[in-house]
């Protein structure tokens, strides 16, 4: 009973250790979700930012472009042809600057934050495998000892010669048989009939 006592300490002890494992891969995990939230919002937040500069100061450039190149335009070609070729123009710009905006992106720090991700996520599946392990082998031992406990209440005596004269008088049958077969009739002697 005492070996029983012994294996639930350590089985108990080795099921904090792993919580705690749990509970650190959780903390990690968390963490490299905010990391890689908090790389998304800065790039957002530093692209928003680009976007609304230079989408004022291209508003001013081109508001000006376009009354330049509408002015020049209307001594070539009539007003109304003048307007459309500035329209087409601003359009294409706009067009263009979508494409570069789309081509931004946050770089190698997410690429790192979604490894670290990965592995916390690697590791809290290790670590749950790991505890379901443990608390089927403690709920083995909660199992064989409930039965021991049984045995022992319906029939003590039962139990007692199962656990403690059996295996005694195997090991003195053992060493009994063991020490008469060592016994061999040396060269001169005769074996006894009755033996």
């Amino acid at each position: 009973m005492i070996g029983a006592g012994a294996g639930w300490i350590c089985t108990h002890q080795c099921s904090i250790a792993m919580i705690d494992d749990l509970a650190r891969d959780l903390h990690a995990l968390t963490k490299a979700d905010f990391l890689i939230g908090r790389i998304w919002l800065d790039a957002m937040t530093r692209r928003f930012g680009f976007f609304a500069l230079a989408g004022l100061t291209a508003l001013f450039g081109l508001g000006m472009l376009n009354v330049a190149a509408f002015y020049v335009l209307r001594q070539i070609a009539n007003p109304g042809l003048a307007a459309a070729i500035v329209a087409a123009a601003d359009f294409i710009l706009a067009a263009i600057v979508t494409l570069v905006a789309r081509t931004s992106v946050p770089g190698s720090q997410l690429d790192l934050a979604f490894d670290v991700r990965k592995m916390a996520i690697n590791a809290v599946q290790a670590d749950a495998l790991d505890l379901k392990h443990n608390v089927e082998a403690l709920s083995q031992e909660f199992r064989d000892a409930k039965d021991q406990i049984a045995g022992f209440v319906q029939d003590p005596l039962g139990a007692v010669v199962q656990r403690y004269l059996v295996p005694a008088l195997v090991s003195i049958g053992t060493a009994i048989a063991g020490a008469l077969g060592s016994k061999k009739p040396e060269a001169g002697e005769k074996p006894e009939a009755g033996a």
